[in-house]
């Protein structure tokens, strides 16, 4: 869509007095149409840029965000939703923007990292419901590499482990989980842990 100087400051350089922001304004912009090679690209047009519509354009948060939508809104179609999940984790390589420490960047970054875990646990449970328990276990690895505080992950990937015939490798995990937590929190793991760990 269509910006002003001023919003784009506003987000970017709310701090700055005018006279920086202006110099910063124009020194990104100079930047910017040198990295993409065409300097009409970006387009001006009362008071506001904008990106020129000849252009085709992927970006890859619009992308998965768009997948990420469509991926919660499948309910039935299990083969659907699974082809949709495996895509959105082709797509996010990593944190958005790691090396940016703005609140703009901070805030989308948490967004997004949210977004994708909430899609990946949704398939790793559908991949368990179908009974494909080491690809459920993977994927619980890796919300668990996103987040290891979070105990679901822990319960999910251990059960799996279990489903798949090794008790011995998810009692190790859950007493590997236990000692983490103890060591980084000083806590005792919640009920469905323990339940499950002690049915092993």
């Amino acid at each position: 869509g269509k910006v002003t100087k001023q919003q784009l400051s506003l987000e970017f350089w709310p701090d700055f007095s005018q006279s920086k922001v202006n110099s910063n304004f124009h020194a990104t912009l100079w930047r910017v149409r040198n990295a993409l090679g065409v300097k009409e690209i970006i387009g001006y047009d009362d008071n506001a840029y904008y990106l020129e519509n000849y252009s085709e354009l992927m970006y890859d948060t619009a992308a998965f965000t768009r997948l990420a939508e469509k991926f919660n809104q499948l309910t039935d179609d299990m083969t659907e939703k699974r082809n949709v999940g495996y895509q959105i984790l082709d797509l996010y390589q990593g944190d958005f923007l790691v090396d940016v420490d703005m609140e703009w960047a901070n805030s989308r970054r948490m967004e997004l990292q949210s977004l994708f875990a909430n899609c990946l646990k949704k398939l790793a449970n559908a991949e368990a419901v179908l009974g494909h328990f080491e690809n459920a276990r993977n994927l619980y690895q890796q919300l668990i590499d996103v987040d290891p505080f979070i105990e679901e992950y822990h319960v999910g990937l251990a059960t799996a482990l279990i489903k798949m015939g090794a008790h011995i490798a998810a009692k190790k995990h859950l007493l590997e989980y236990k000692a983490f937590l103890q060591k980084e929190l000083k806590v005792l793991p919640g009920e469905d842990l323990e339940d499950l760990y002690s049915s092993l």
